[in-house]
């Protein structure tokens, strides 16, 4: 086994410490399995190992047990070696440095992403579910994507830990949809709050207050340590996008009970935008990997390959004009699709200006099956329900 390092949340951004739900480790003895939770028809097991190095870099280790099934407890006894437990266990090892940290942080979304795959995903929300059923925050990426989050009550909770949550799952919802989505140059411009509505679809009602980073409404959502209080909690609540699931989920009415909270379905929309120096570079790729393939072609074919020096430009011409095609085919269909969600972006803000006139009163609640057959607003009088259903990821 390798020699103890501590795992850094920070340095991989992608999983963070899922309290008791992952493994603790036995501080005095580095290498020994003292608890363990078993996720997922894989039979993962997320292990964080004990802070006894002073390397200055993270490490997560991923475990496949022999005989597991989900939600099975272990205790491993202390004299017990780690053999007994894991025959022949495979090992995911990533460390993440400081000096290669973004080389580092592709392997790791390549690899996570052939980890996190739709099962493992719900696996870790029902997991979560398991203790904290009774509330939830569902958020929306611009694809359409949905996730629904469970949360612990807000009496439990403040700002810097809701927000942390929120990140974490929604890098994860970014993660399910694959390594090239990771990759994509975009980021997040702002938080909104929709309304989600049966025959019109969304609505913007508000947008989170996170502080501004240049353009971008994002400062407290990627340095959440700095957040104090609870104004964003008591926001969320306002607009019911922080709410119970179920009639036993102990809140009172000052926190907003089943009661006290809107009819419809709200949820947060994360707004994504181009980063501003990757889009450039990601305009000029082609160009400059169609100009490499001009000058060294030719060098190499020649003085390597002692090839004839015309035939060797004519090759070197063909493939760098491929290149550039290719490359400018992608980068016009990367457009068109962003231009489509620019669109439905704006058409949700038109809605969100005009007014909303219904029967109100007659309404029934929009039953939405975004996040599981199990788990609807209709469903809020069993939390039981809201705990045991499994979680499906679903396009609007």
């Amino acid at each position: 086994m390798a020699s103890s390092e501590c795992w850094s949340p920070s340095a991989t951004k992608l999983v963070v410490e899922a309290g008791r739900y992952f493994c603790g480790i036995n501080k005095e003895q580095d290498h020994t399995l003292k608890h363990a939770v078993f996720f997922g028809s894989r039979r993962t097991v997320f292990w964080k190992r004990s802070a006894k190095s002073n390397t200055g870099s993270g490490g997560l280790m991923v475990f496949q047990p022999t005989h597991a099934s989900f939600g099975d407890d272990f205790v491993k006894d202390n004299h017990s070696s780690e053999a007994e437990l894991f025959h022949e266990a495979p090992i995911l090892r990533q460390i993440t440095s400081w000096k290669w940290k973004f080389a580092w942080k592709v392997i790791w979304l390549y690899r996570l992403s052939r980890l996190f795959d739709t099962t493992a995903i719900q696996d870790y929300i029902t997991a979560w579910r398991k203790e904290n059923g009774k509330h939830a925050i569902d958020i929306f990426d611009e694809g359409g994507i949905g996730i629904r989050i469970p949360c612990p009550a807000p009496s439990e909770v403040d700002d810097k830990t809701l927000v942390s949550h929120v990140k974490l799952f929604y890098r994860l919802l970014l993660l399910q949809q694959g390594f090239l989505r990771a990759l994509v140059p975009k980021t997040l411009a702002r938080i909104d709050i929709i309304e989600l509505t049966e025959h019109r679809g969304a609505q913007i009602v508000s947008t989170l207050d996170l502080g501004f980073d240049g353009f971008r409404e994002v400062k407290f959502f990627n340095k959440p340590s700095r957040l104090r209080g609870s104004k964003i909690i008591e926001s969320l609540r306002k607009h019911g996008v922080y709410r119970c699931l179920g009639l036993d989920c102990g809140c009172s009415a000052a926190d907003g009970n089943l009661e006290t909270q809107p009819t419809t379905v709200t949820a947060l929309f994360m707004v994504q935008t181009w980063k501003a120096f990757a889009a450039p570079i990601f305009i000029l790729t082609p160009t400059l990997l169609s100009m490499a393939v001009m000058v060294v072609w030719p060098i190499v074919a020649v003085k390597r390959f002692e090839l004839e020096a015309q035939a060797s430009i004519q090759t070197a011409t063909g493939v760098a004009s491929y290149l550039m095609t290719a490359g400018a085919l992608l980068v016009a269909l990367v457009a068109l699709y962003d231009q489509f969600l620019t669109k439905q972006k704006q058409t949700i803000e038109s809605r969100s200006s005009m007014e909303f006139v219904e029967h109100e009163n007659t309404r029934e609640p929009c039953e939405l099956a975004l996040f599981s057959t199990d788990i609807t607003d209709n469903d809020r009088g069993d939390a039981a329900a809201a705990r045991q259903g499994d979680v499906e990821l679903r396009t609007l």
